[in-house]
């Protein structure tokens, strides 16, 4: 082998024992502090909150139920963080939608407070916020 190419090798091989190393070290130092990393990046613990929380609502629970079985397991409900506070929007604009494989469609819009967890629900048609108590009442839902 020609000493260019030797020094290539040599090169390669050196690039990725100290990349080796660097992962060891990290690992080492990551389990020292009790923290564990990933090379996938990681949803923020409020917003986990945020996301159960609007799952556990009754009325998500209840449409859920109803696409599985009318959907018998092939649609499913998800939670999706429309939005994010940002400016002078201060909620977590959530939405419950169904996937069919193809397309989103909207079932429920949420917007959460960060702060104080207070949920509403959206109309975007109307362009209107309302407490889910108001809502439920409106839908004839027990408040």
């Amino acid at each position: 082998m020609s000493d260019f190419l030797q020094s290539k090798v040599d090169m390669k091989r050196c690039i990725a024992t100290v990349l080796f190393l660097f992962f060891i070290i990290a690992e080492a130092h990551s389990q020292q502090n009790g923290k564990r990393y990933s090379m996938y990046p990681t949803i923020p613990r409020l917003e986990l909150r945020i996301l159960d929380t609007i799952t556990n609502l009754r009325e998500v629970r209840m449409k859920r139920a109803i696409i599985l079985n009318s959907s018998k397991g092939s649609k499913m409900l998800k939670e999706v963080i429309w939005k994010k506070p940002a400016g002078h929007f201060v909620y977590y604009w959530i939405k419950v939608v169904e996937d069919n494989g193809r397309t989103l469609q909207t079932h429920f819009n949420f917007y959460v407070n960060p702060v104080s967890m207070e949920i509403k629900f959206y109309d975007p048609e109307k362009d209107i916020k309302m407490t889910l108590r108001e809502w439920r009442r409106r839908n004839n839902r027990n408040p």
